[in-house]
């Protein structure tokens, strides 16, 4: 069974409910599709927010605390008093343990073996710095020579950059990485979009086809039956209607179908019967049409053995007056004999 049959098939009712079935599906694929596709941009915003952006700020404050621990240990070479002294001591240590903190709060963030290989080399160039800037700060409170602090200073600014360099590797692969999980979810937002519209067109598309089809399975045949109605209604029963769908208004227009075959056979069969009349009305009143002449002739010959009776009558009535006569005159003639005889 083809589906445009299954379908030509279904009960008005079960069209209506799969058309709005399929509206329900496509919409609640349309809601999975942007639950997924908003699950998916919460998850690269939390891991911003959680992951990318706490590295950028813990690379801020570890580029921060080498700054401040490198002035602090410059100015503490040139202090002369000892308050001065202590103050850039609190300054360097504070800075050395909040670095130290950053750092290990760093390592937390990183997963890859490059990763960790990259962190060990920064932490033995961050131990190296911190020793010199010990040895700096020793220098200094001892009262080394200028020179001594400078070609410390310098080895420990070599280290610094060296470190600041690896700082801003790490920097740079977190911006990457930042970079890569930002362009993710623009992506995931540009295919999430296109796939809701795919599914909004689809849905328009398959709910105007389905509403046109089943528009058309309805309005096509009650405009056929429409014109068959009003043909019956003048008169006309010699048009044949008949639907292909077993549906409600398939079965509406089968059923008056039949009932103006019905009409016809009605019509057919009193027509049948009224000529049959009319014939046996024409016999009846040739009959009645040869009754009539026969009593005519009847009357006529029944008229005429009425005048011939009375003309035998008035015949038989001479004759009787003629015998009277000739007995009368028989009598006479036997009387004047019988008076002769005498004599």
């Amino acid at each position: 069974m083809s589906f445009k049959k299954w379908f030509r098939d279904m009960r008005l009712q079960s069209k209506i409910i799969l058309l709005v079935a399929i509206l329900i599906i496509f919409t609640g694929i349309i809601g999975v599709v942007s639950l997924i596709n908003t699950n998916s941009m919460a998850g690269n915003i939390n891991l911003l927010g959680t992951t990318c952006i706490s590295q950028i700020e813990i690379a801020g404050r570890l580029r921060e605390g080498l700054a401040n621990i490198r002035l602090a240990g410059l100015r503490h070479t040139y202090a002369i008093i000892e308050d001065e002294f202590i103050q850039h001591e609190v300054v360097i240590d504070e800075g050395i343990r909040t670095t130290q903190e950053a750092f290990e709060t760093l390592k937390t963030f990183l997963t890859t073996e490059e990763d960790l290989e990259e962190y060990d080399l920064i932490m033995a160039k961050w131990d190296q710095f911190t020793e010199m800037t010990e040895t700096i700060v020793s220098l200094s409170r001892t009262g080394a020579s200028p020179g001594t602090l400078d070609r410390t200073r310098e080895q420990r600014g070599v280290v610094a950059d060296e470190l600041a360099e690896a700082l801003n590797k790490i920097t740079k692969q977190i911006e990457e990485d930042t970079s890569e999980t930002v362009a993710a979810s623009m992506a995931t937002a540009v295919t999430g979009r296109i796939m809701i519209i795919s599914l909004l067109v689809a849905l328009i598309v398959i709910g105007l086809f389905l509403g046109l089809y089943i528009a058309r399975n309805i309005a096509n045949p009650l405009k056929e039956l429409l014109r068959i109605v009003n043909k019956t209604a003048s008169g006309d029963f010699t048009e044949d209607v008949e639907s292909q769908s077993d549906d409600e208004i398939g079965n509406l227009v089968n059923a008056f179908g039949n009932m103006v075959k019905d009409l016809r056979g009605i019509i057919g069969q009193t027509a049948a019967s009224a000529e049959t009349i009319a014939s046996t009305s024409e016999e009846l009143a040739a009959a009645a049409e040869e009754s009539a002449s026969a009593v005519h002739q009847i009357s006529s010959t029944v008229g005429e053995i009425s005048a011939g009776i009375e003309e035998q009558t008035a015949s038989t009535n001479q004759t009787a007056a003629s015998v009277h006569q000739s007995n009368q005159a028989i009598a006479q003639v036997a009387e004047g004999a019988e008076a002769q005889v005498r004599h």
